[in-house]
């Protein structure tokens, strides 16, 4: 199975748990944070490289290819995927809790100001997609 593959058949499992929003959710972050390294969440950090772009360039895809996957859930889960990209404190401990190696880059102020202003580029992005 290649790394697109497996991406694929991620996304195919987020898309079955559209009976638990909140789970489909947890499961987008896992499998954005799944493939990288603390060394690349620094090297975001310090050239605000938002997660979506590392995340799409970990798996060598773009945007638009996952447009038509994640549409129908977006506009069919907006609250609860609203209420994850408007905490901060809550993002950063579902990345911490699978990904605990990550832990001691996000539990630090300069984490935080990075994961909230990522946060709002991302709010921006997934609006467009759902509702543009």
């Amino acid at each position: 199975m290649t790394d697109v593959d497996g991406i694929l058949d991620g996304i195919n499992r987020v898309l079955d748990l559209l009976s638990d929003p909140d789970k489909g959710v947890r499961e987008l972050i896992r499998l954005a944070f799944k493939g990288v390294t603390p060394r690349d969440v620094a090297s975001a950090i310090n050239s605000d490289v938002d997660p979506l772009t590392l995340t799409l360039k970990t798996y060598n895809l773009s945007l638009d290819s996952l447009r038509v996957i994640l549409r129908p859930y977006l506009r069919a889960n907006w609250n609860t995927v609203t209420k994850y990209i408007t905490k901060p404190t809550l993002v950063r401990d579902l990345i911490v809790s699978e990904r605990p190696d990550l832990k001691k880059i996000l539990y630090t102020q300069q984490g935080l100001t990075y994961i909230t202003r990522q946060l709002k580029k991302i709010a921006k992005i997934l609006y467009d997609i759902a509702w543009r």
